[in-house]
């Protein structure tokens, strides 16, 4: 069997359709023209080859892996029969290289393995693949930073808005976590919510899908982006108007400061051409606060606390009829 030490970038992920706890090659020890060892998951003195679709090689500890899994250390109890490699025992897995990589890395690179600075599509790979083999530790620590993203509270959702974003940075990322959604059976609020951030985009981007980086395209399946296209119809036409409405406000002149305030008596949707653009197309999802800084900016502090505190209670109020299941109905 022989190796190359350079390692190319990761083959395309198996299509979603496939079943990876089917595949009947995992555990063999089928012999291999030629495999590739991962540049930093090959350590000198491990002990066992995990081998990613008879591609790329990890060279890690058996100890480390029946410590951690349950079923990696029953599937290293089997005794099997092939032929070893630099006198270690080799175990064919079907996952995906670089998914696998992403678990390897985060077990046994543990100092520089931090959760929260993951991207979706890291941490996508540890939670399946750390649900498929059994390791709670970084399930649980997966799940608890989804959670904290996408909060089944709505009025936390304001507060992990940068972490949010930070996860969801690669373009069409939302619709890889409504996928991983449906997949793991995750809890509601984080369904309902990544379709909610579907809901958000371009159709256009919406129907282009996820690109990763291994240059595949994931995609919503026909049944869930008819889910989405309902929702955004809902959203659409009654929860982005009302959570919108604070750009209608007025309120009595008060004493400004500074002077150059243009008040409230008049509304922003009114002095502004901005405003008044999205809020009469409708189709304009409410977005953080950041947004529209350029709209508040000629505002004093008392007229922007104002108006932060209207958009903040229309936003909550719609985003829990997102998290309720009232835009998205289904049992996740």
């Amino acid at each position: 069997m022989s190796v190359n030490r350079d390692v190319d970038p990761p083959p395309g992920k198996r299509p979603r359709t496939e079943d990876p706890d089917s595949d009947s090659d995992a555990g063999t020890t089928e012999p291999q023209t030629e495999l590739k060892k991962h540049e930093t998951l090959w350590f000198d003195d491990g002990n066992v080859i995990l081998v990613a679709s008879r591609i790329l090689a990890f060279k890690v500890y058996r100890g480390v892996l029946s410590r951690c899994s349950g079923v990696f250390r029953d599937l290293l109890s089997v005794k099997l029969e092939g032929e070893p490699m630099e006198g270690c025992r080799v175990v064919h897995l079907p996952d995906n290289p670089s998914e696998l990589g992403y678990l390897l890395s985060a077990l046994f690179l543990r100092s520089s393995f931090i959760v929260t600075q993951c991207g979706f599509e890291e941490l996508a790979a540890i939670l399946r693949l750390s649900t498929k083999y059994s390791i709670p530790g970084l399930r649980q620590e997966s799940l608890e930073f989804l959670n904290y993203c996408f909060p089944a509270n709505a009025t936390m959702h304001e507060f992990t808005s940068l972490k949010r974003r930070n996860l969801l940075k690669a373009p069409g990322a939302a619709i890889g976590l409504v996928n991983l959604a449906l997949e793991l059976k995750l809890d509601a609020p984080i369904g309902n919510l990544a379709l909610y951030e579907c809901c958000t985009m371009p159709i256009r981007d919406l129907c282009d899908g996820y690109k990763r980086s291994d240059g595949t395209t994931e995609t919503l399946d026909s049944k869930t982006m008819g889910r989405c296209m309902r929702g955004r119809d809902i959203l659409v036409s009654t929860d982005f108007r009302r959570a919108n409405q604070w750009m209608n406000v007025t309120r009595p002149t008060v004493l400004c400061t500074p002077a150059t305030c243009p008040g409230l008596n008049i509304s922003v949707v009114r002095r502004s051409p901005k405003a008044q653009s999205l809020f009469q197309s409708g189709h304009h999802a409410p977005q953080e606060r950041t947004a529209y800084m350029d709209i508040l900016q000629p505002y004093c502090r008392v007229c922007m606390s104002i108006l932060m505190n209207e958009r903040g209670a229309g936003r909550q109020t719609m985003l829990s009829r997102v998290v309720q299941g009232a835009v998205f109905p289904k049992t996740w």
